[in-house]
Parts: C-alpha cells; sequence; structure tokens
C-alpha cells in the first residue's frame, strides 16, 4: 500500500514496512544434504534501534487525485525542460554552421558576397582608416579592416594572383599588400569574375610605387590613390587607350627602393624620378620588361649598381643616372648593345674601370657626360654622332691630346679638364678637324707652348676656358676673329706682352681673366676693348 505525508502533497511516496518487534528468537536443526550430517542453528534476539515511526495513514481519494496531478505537472516540466535544452544546442549548432559557412565563403573564389549581376560592392561608409598610419605610426601593421574591404581585397589578390605574392598576410605593410588593400579601399564596385586587365595591373604598379618610395612624404599627390582614374594622378601620363606611357615624379622627395612591380608598365616610355633618396638598384624585372622604355631618368639618388643588365633596354634613347653611388661599378660593355641611345649621363657616380670600346657601337649616341668619376685609360673611338662630351676630372691616362676625338667633326662641346693631359697645347688637327666647337674647357692640365694663330679657325667658339696650363708667348691677334666669344678664361699660365687691339672685336664677350700671367701687360687697355669694362 502506498502512503504519503499528509503535510506534503506533492512529495515522494513510501510504502509501509514491515513490523518489528522488540525482540525475538528461534532454534532449530538443519540437516546438510551433502553430507547427511544435521547442524543446530540458533537466531538470536534482534532488537531494533529505529525509534517508533510515525504515524502514517493512507491516502484518501482526493489525496490520491492530487497525487496524480503533481505527477502530470512534474512530466511536463521534465519534457519542457529538455525540449529548451534540445532548441539551445541546436541553436549553437546552427551558429557554428552558419559562421563555418561564411568562412568557407570568404575563402572561395567563387562564393564572395556579391550582387545579382556578379559585381561585389562595398558603400562609403566601410573605409580603412588611414593605411601609412596604421603601418607607421600605431600597430605596426593594418589591423582595421572592414569585411566587405576583406572580401574586395580577397577578390583583387585572386584576379592579380600571377603578381601577387600568395605568402602576404592580410594585415602585412609590404608596400605590395598596402598597395592592393588600398585598392580594395578605394574600388566602389568589382566584376569577380572579369579577368585581369592592363588598367588594373598599372593600378596596381603604380599604387605599389606610392608605398615603396613613401608617397605620404612626397611633395606632390595630387589624386594619388584615390577613387580617380590614375591617368589624372600627379606625374602620369597616359596614351589614347589608357595606357600609363609616362611618369615624371622629378624632385618629389622619393626615398625607399623602386618595386619590381614597375616592370608591368610595359608601354611605359619615360621615366624621371630625380633627386631624392632611393637606394638598391634598379629590379632586373625592370630591364627585362620595359621594352618600350626610351627615357631613364634616375639623377640623384642613392642607388648602388649599373647592372649589365641596361642592354636589354634595347628602346633606350636617354640614359640619366648622375649623381649615384655605383661605388665600385664599371661601366659595362652591354651598353654597346643599345643602338638607339643618344645620351648617356653619369657623372658623379664614383665609376671606376674605363670608358668602354663599346660605347662606340652606339651610333647614334650625340651626348656623354661622365665627369667627376675615377676612369682610367683612354678616350675610345666614338661615333661620329657626339655633339657633346664631358670627361672633366676622372683618371685618364697622360698623354697627348686624344687623337680619337679628331673624327668628332660635329662635336659642339668639349670638356677635358681635371685629367693628365699633357703635350703641345692646340694640336693642329684639332684646329681643323673640331670646328664646330663653341664650348673648349682644358684647364688645370699641362699643355705647353704657344696659343697658335689657327685658333682662328674655331669661328664658333663661345666659351674657350684653358686656364691653369703653361702657356707661353703673346696672346695672337687673329684671337680677335672669335666674335662669338662669351668667355674667355687664359689665367694662370706664362703669357706676356700686350693685349691685341684686335680683340676690342669681341663684342659679345662677357667674362675675360687674364690673371696671374706675371709677364702679361695689363697697363694700357687698348681703347677697342673699353667697351668691355663693365661687362
Amino acid at each position: 500500500t502506498t502512503f504519503r505525508r499528509r503535510d506534503d502533497p506533492c512529495g515522494e511516496t513510501a510504502s509501509l514496512p514491515a513490523a518489528v518487534g522488540p525482540s525475538m528468537a528461534a532454534s532449530g536443526s538443519m540437516e546438510d544434504s551433502s553430507t547427511g550430517l544435521k547442524t543446530q542453528e540458533t537466531v538470536e534476539t534482534v532488537s531494533s534501534r529505529d525509534p517508533v515511526p510515525a504515524p502514517i495513514t493512507p491516502m484518501s481519494e482526493e489525496e490520491d487525485d492530487a497525487e496524480d496531478k503533481c505527477w502530470s505537472a512534474h512530466q511536463k516540466s521534465t519534457v519542457i525542460f529538455a525540449v529548451v535544452i534540445v532548441l539551445v544546442v541546436a541553436g549553437v549548432i546552427a551558429m557554428v554552421v552558419a559562421l563555418l559557412a561564411t568562412t568557407r565563403s570568404r575563402d572561395s573564389d567563387n562564393s564572395l558576397p556579391t550582387r545579382g549581376d556578379g559585381y561585389l560592392t562595398c558603400s562609403d561608409s566601410e573605409r580603412i582608416p588611414d593605411l601609412w598610419y596604421q603601418c607607421h605610426r600605431t600597430y605596426g601593421e593594418v589591423v582595421i579592416i572592414p569585411p566587405c574591404r576583406e572580401d574586395m581585397y580577397a577578390a583583387l589578390k585572386v584576379t592579380l594572383a600571377s603578381y601577387f605574392p600568395g605568402d602576404l598576410e592580410i594585415n602585412s605593410c609590404d608596400p605590395r599588400n598596402m598597395a592592393l588593400l588600398s585598392m580594395a579601399d578605394t574600388t566602389l564596385s568589382f566584376n569577380t569574375s572579369a579577368e585581369t586587365t592592363p588598367n588594373l595591373l598599372e593600378r596596381f604598379a603604380l599604387t605599389t610605387l606610392y608605398f615603396s618610395t613613401n608617397g605620404n612624404d612626397w611633395y606632390y599627390t595630387s589624386l594619388w590613390l584615390s577613387r580617380t582614374i590614375h591617368c589624372a594622378w600627379h606625374g602620369i601620363n597616359c596614351d589614347g587607350v589608357g595606357r600609363v606611357i609616362d611618369i615624371d615624379l622629378n624632385v618629389n622627395n622619393l626615398f625607399g627602393s623602386l618595386p619590381s612591380e614597375l616592370a608591368l608598365l610595359t608601354d611605359l616610355k619615360t621615366l624621371q624620378m630625380t633627386n631624392g633618396a632611393l637606394t638598391g638598384t634598379i629590379p632586373s624585372e625592370v630591364y627585362r620588361s620595359l621594352s618600350n622604355l626610351e627615357e631613364l631618368s634616375l639623377v640623384g639618388h642613392r642607388l648602388t649598381e649599373l647592372s649589365p643588365e641596361v642592354g636589354q633596354l634595347r628602346s633606350l634613347k636617354s640614359l640619366r643616372l648622375d649623381n649615384n653611388d655605383f661605388d665600385g661599378s664599371t661601366i659595362p660593355t652591354e651598353i654597346g648593345l643599345l643602338s638607339d641611345l643618344e645620351e648617356f649621363a653619369c657623372s658623379g657616380c664614383h665609376l671606376y674601370g674605363s670608358l668602354p670600346g663599346e660605347l662606340g657601337e652606339c651610333t647614334k649616341l650625340a651626348y656623354v657626360y661622365v665627369s667627376n668619376n675615377f676612369l682610367i685609360g683612354t678616350i675610345p673611338e666614338l661615333a661620329p654622332s657626339i655633339l657633346f662630351l664631358n670627361v672633366e676630372h676622372n683618371d685618364l691616362d697622360a698623354g697627348p691630346f686624344p687623337t680619337s676625338l679628331y673624327s668628332l667633326t660635329q662635336l659642339t662641346s668639349l670638356h677635358l679638364s681635371g685629367n693628365a693631359f699633357e703635350g703641345s697645347a692646340f694640336p693642329t688637327e684639332m684646329l681643323t678637324s673640331l670646328t664646330s666647337l663653341k664650348y673648349f674647357e682644358f684647364t688645370g692640365m699641362a699643355w705647353t707652348g704657344i696659343i697658335p694663330t689657327e685658333i682662328s679657325k674655331l669661328e664658333s667658339l663661345e666659351n674657350l676656358a684653358v686656364s691653369g696650363n703653361s702657356l707661353i708667348g703673346t696672346i695672337p691677334s687673329e684671337m680677335g676673329r672669335l666674335t662669338r666669344l662669351q668667355y674667355l678664361f687664359l689665367d694662370s699660365n706664362d703669357l706676356t706682352g700686350s693685349l691685341p687691339s684686335e680683340l676690342g672685336r669681341m663684342t659679345d664677350l662677357k667674362v675675360l681673366n687674364l690673371d696671374k700671367n706675371r709677364d702679361l701687360d695689363l697697363s694700357s687697355l687698348p681703347p677697342e676693348m673699353a667697351s668691355l669694362i663693365g661687362k
């Protein structure tokens, strides 16, 4: 029979235990069936240690009904609790599945969040805070990237996969990664199924150039990194179909290194970046890929090598690399492969070695500037097309005036000062061959002898500087025929006599320096030269 306490209608039920008397004893005998022996067993008297139980009475019908109701309520609570647990677990599972699906979606090439037309679009409110500031002022990496820009970055990375290092993390401050993040930040809409286009590659190359050369510190940055087409950025010029053909970032405070991504600008004809602090070398990819490049000007930086690979720039017409630090470099013989080269300038570059004979194979070469280096040897035979030759302040071999120059009949400017040339001044063959000369500088050497009367054949001369030699004799009157002369430097020689009156015909003369000629009589200035006073 089931009983319940009256004061707990929904409490636990219990069965009435058998009554245990105060004491009981029994005795008897038992027979072991296996042996046939009988044993005597005695049951000792056991007294109950439990207190006398409280009186319990059977439940009435009303209490029995209440008990049924309590059991029904208990079942409902258990069911509800179980349902809640199931729902919570299901919700957690659903969230995990959704999160994994989203992650896989972003990592998938074909499942980026796009519009129905296949375009990925981000709003203006989803912009990446200043990349430069994040990398160089606060975090040392890019840590704040809105989700939509992450998707845009991923889409661009897939499209540019052949040109972008796959091991770069999205947070990296590598210039290439910063460039891709910048493009993701300024792209309003992107067709995720589109093929890589030249314009996309060129924008990537220019943006990488910006971050590689510390664009935040450039003097002029008009429209750079904006959504505007890159053809409108400062210093960028494009052709009729939007391909980059000219870069002019002269005197713009570029420092850092040149990125290999410049090689993506395959239509580039002019690259000018003068007066900055670029370091390192010109990337090999640039030499290999810019086959249309006609002008390369990187004057006034800290570049460290003039590579033989320069011979691959077969369309090059002008190569200007003055005032860099090519310490230990020589002029590569491969320069002779540049058949269209018209100008070669590498003054003040710490060049060693000699002028290669292959330079004479550049049959269109007109301008050569290699002053202020450590060049030795002789001047090789050069193409007759040479108009301007400056080899001042080198260590070219001592000897007479270079006979290799006599064939340069179109030469208009010749600068030989600061070497070790010696011998008789103004060789006759020089005066008869180089009649096109306008500028002639031959100072600080060991020319001896007189100024010959044949000097009058150099009728085109505008600047004549032969200071610091050992010239003797008088100034010939025939010099008065040089009526185009504007600058005449005869100082620091051993000239004698008085000034010929014919010098008064030099009506264009602006500067006349005759100092430090001990025996030159300047006491009586010819009347014809009075017009020079004060000029």
